[in-house]
């Protein structure tokens, strides 16, 4: 779980998962360099990923501004 709340779920299968609604909903999360997942972290604005094949790192997608009034 990022400080700001939002969620991060990864798979074997290569999938990243993103929520930014406390879980209720995730999206798919497109990684620069895709590949097989067993962990996951969140450092800052930062997205670490860890797998049998090391780790890969990419900045975390902005946090979707609020439309509420």
């Amino acid at each position: 779980v990022a400080p700001d709340g939002r969620m991060v779920l990864v798979g074997q299968a290569g999938q990243v998962l993103l929520s930014t609604d406390h879980g209720a909903t995730f999206a798919p999360l497109t990684m620069q360099q895709p590949m097989s997942a067993n962990a996951v972290a969140v450092i800052g604005g930062t997205l670490a990923v860890a797998g049998q094949r090391g780790v890969r790192v990419q900045p975390l997608p902005p946090e979707p501004r609020s439309t509420a009034p």
